[in-house]
Formats: structure tokens, sequence, C-alpha cells
């Protein structure tokens, strides 16, 4: 953490606004910028509500689940929490904490919202589209005195990717246009320095407040968008390990938690995927114009991801 690189960051992240309570650009009042900066982010709150969700386990598990019960809940976040904190630790002088708790639970609520309508929707119209061959049943109109074509199977493969794929991690990535790496890149800057009425002034202010986070460095967006990626997966978790109801039947009864741990290997999964759109996105912020690894699209990172994403759930 010692190396010059590290301190060029740090130092970076302080000129522009991260951990500096002194500064307060022009433009911005200053409650406004301490918000936008993730100040506060009520780490304790979080923890609480945390700590809430592990009581109402323990209030619903049978008397002989009670630990099973308890190893479902904290495998719903726990390799999240472990994998994106580790992350964070290395570079906690770049990024305030109020920032990854933003970009968590603005994938994790309303980008967890908006995908599971539109992937409850697109597995309605598939089956529509064609009802012998779709994603949750690839096998053709024959099955099972002939096996299903390749073209059946690709065909469902590529609605795979534009359903899970596509959708989740379009989800998560909007999460990180709230993102701005300088005061002047945050949203609506210089809105405040043109002429409007208070109102609209004050609207504006409050808009600014609510959506835009300092992420100042590099680093600091790369990892605000595992943070990202953690929310989206833990809230997916809740729903495949307590709404699963056949997961959750055979865990209470036979102690069975193979489908709960196997969580770890998606929300690790999630994470990267919305990592590697960061890391894009942090080249397309932080190089110049013209630079050979600057992406041509603000939105070029997610290409990959989609793919990868899509043919995971095949």
């Amino acid at each position: 953490f010692d190396s010059p690189g590290f301190q060029l960051f740090e130092r970076l992240a302080r000129s522009r606004g991260s951990y500096n309570d002194e500064l307060c650009p022009e433009g911005f009042e200053r409650a406004e910028w301490r918000s936008i900066r993730g100040r506060p982010c009520w780490i304790g709150c979080w923890a609480l509500t945390f700590l809430a969700g592990a009581f109402v386990a323990i209030w619903f598990a049978p008397p002989h689940r009670l630990l099973h019960m308890l190893a479902m809940y904290a495998l719903t976040f726990g390799a999240s929490l472990a994998f994106v904190l580790s992350m964070w630790w290395e570079h906690r002088r770049e990024l305030e904490p109020g920032v990854m708790v933003a970009m968590f639970w603005t994938s994790g609520t309303v980008g967890v919202g908006c995908a599971a309508f539109l992937n409850w929707s697109a597995l309605h119209i598939w089956p529509r589209i064609d009802p012998y061959c779709h994603p949750l049943h690839p096998l053709g109109p024959n099955w099972p005195e002939e096996r299903p074509s390749f073209l059946c199977i690709a065909k469902a493969s590529f609605e795979w990717v534009l359903m899970a794929g596509l959708i989740e991690e379009t989800m998560k990535f909007l999460a990180l246009l709230r993102l701005a790496p300088t005061p002047e890149a945050s949203s609506a800057s210089g809105c405040c320095r043109r002429r409007r009425s208070p109102r609209l002034l004050a609207l504006n202010r409050m808009i600014r407040s609510c959506w835009s986070r300092l992420a100042p460095t590099p680093y600091a967006l790369a990892t605000a968008a595992l943070a990202s990626g953690a929310g989206l997966a833990t809230l997916e978790n809740f729903h495949y390990i307590f709404f699963d109801v056949d997961a959750y039947d055979r865990a209470m009864e036979s102690g069975d938690l193979s489908h709960a741990i196997g969580r770890i290997v998606s929300s690790c999964a999630h994470i990267v995927w919305t990592g590697l759109a960061g890391i894009s996105l942090a080249q397309w912020h932080f190089l110049p114009e013209g630079h050979p690894d600057r992406p041509r699209y603000r939105w070029s990172g997610i290409l990959f991801p989609i793919f990868c994403h899509g043919i995971f759930d095949v």
C-alpha cells in the first residue's frame, strides 16, 4: 500500500474531494457535496439491517435447523461482502465507503426489481415465439424420440444471453452511471451556474446530490463497480436460497446446503463481470481521447460480461 502509485492516486482522490472536508467545489452547497462524496454512509444502519434479517431467519427457522438457517442467511451475502471489502480496503483512501453503499443498494433494489420484471416478461415471451424450443425447454418438437437439434440449442442459448446476460448486466451497469470522476463531471454539474428560479435550482441540487457519487481515481471507480455487482448478486441469492421451494425444503428436511453454497460461485461471477465493465468505464473516464487503450464508447465494457453471463447461465 506504500508503493508510489497508490500514494499518487491517494493525493489525486484528496485533491478532488475524497476524505477532504475542507474542499467544497464552486457551485455546490456543502451538504450537497458531502452527499456526492458519500457522506454520511450510515454503515451502522446497514449493519443493523442485516442483523435484523438474521433475527427474522432465527424466528422462522425450525428448532432443529437453526444453524442451517443462519448458514443459509450468511451465504446470501457473505461471499459478496468479503470479496468487495477486501478490494476496497486496498484502495480505501481513494473511495469513501458511502459510495460503495450507494452502488450496492442501487443495483440491489432498482436493478434487481427491473431485472426481475424484464426476465419474467422474457420467459413468457419466448414460449409464445416457439413453444418447442426456448430457454426452459431447449429440446425441440420431437423430444424424447429425437434429440434436440443444434439449431434449437443455439437458439435457446442466444435467448439466455439476451435474457440473463443483457438484462442483468445492463441493470448493474446503469448503477455505474452515477459515478463521476471529478466534481465537474457529476450529474448536471454546472447547471447551478445558470439563471433559474429558486425552486428549479433547489430541485436540481436535490437530484444531483441524490444521483451523483464521486469516484475520483480509476481504482476507485473499478472498486465501486464491484459493489454494484455484489448488490444484485446478494438480492438474487435471497430469491434462490429462500424462495426456491424445492431447495429450501431439502435444506430444512435433510440439512443439504449444497444449493446455498453454490451461490458463492454465482456471487463472485456477478462481481467479476461488473468489475470488468467498471475497468472499461474507468479507462473511458480517465484516459485522454485518442489514447489507444481508451474504449470508443462508455458502454463498450459490458459486451464481454453480457456474453459470459449468458453462457454461464446456459
